[in-house]
C-alpha cells in the first residue's frame, strides 16, 4: 500500500467489503478514521495500518500447542470409527434379522393360503353339473 489514508470507498474494494460494512465499523471503532476535508467536502479519512486485507486476516493465526501426539490421535481416531462400525453393524444386523423374519412369515401365510384353496376347487365337472 502506497498511500497513507484510504477513502471509505477505496477501503471498501482493499478490505472487501461494502463501504456501508466500512462505515459501520468506522461507527463502532472497529476502523479508526478522521473526518478531514476532501474534495466533496468532510469525509472519512482510514489510516493505511487500519486495513486489513483478507490474505492479512488470515495470516493472522492463534499459536495452537499440542498436547497429544500424533500417533495418539490416531489411535483416538481409529477407535471411534470401529466404535461407529460396530454399532451400524448391529443395526444392520438387527435389521436383517427383523426383514428374514417377514419374509418367513409371510411365506408361510402364502403357503396356507395356497393350501387352504387347493382344498375348496372343485373338479370342473362339478362346477359345471
Amino acid at each position: 500500500m502506497d498511500k497513507k489514508e484510504f477513502t471509505i470507498n477505496e477501503a471498501s474494494k482493499l478490505i472487501g467489503v461494502n463501504s456501508a460494512t466500512v462505515r459501520r465499523r468506522i461507527k463502532n471503532g472497529e476502523l479508526k478514521a478522521e473526518l478531514k476535508d476532501g474534495a466533496y467536502g468532510k469525509q472519512y479519512m482510514i489510516p493505511a495500518d487500519q486495513i486489513q486485507t483478507p490474505a492479512q486476516v488470515i495470516t493472522d493465526v492463534i499459536p495452537i500447542t499440542r498436547q497429544v501426539s500424533i500417533t495418539e490421535l490416531t489411535q483416538m481416531i481409529k477407535t471411534q470409527i470401529m466404535d461407529e462400525v460396530r454399532s451400524e453393524l448391529v443395526e444392520i444386523k438387527e435389521s436383517q434379522k427383523r426383514i428374514e423374519q417377514s419374509i418367513n412369515d409371510r411365506d408361510k401365510k402364502l403357503l396356507e393360503e395356497i393350501r387352504d384353496r387347493q382344498h375348496e376347487k372343485k373338479p370342473w365337472y362339478k362346477r359345471i353339473f
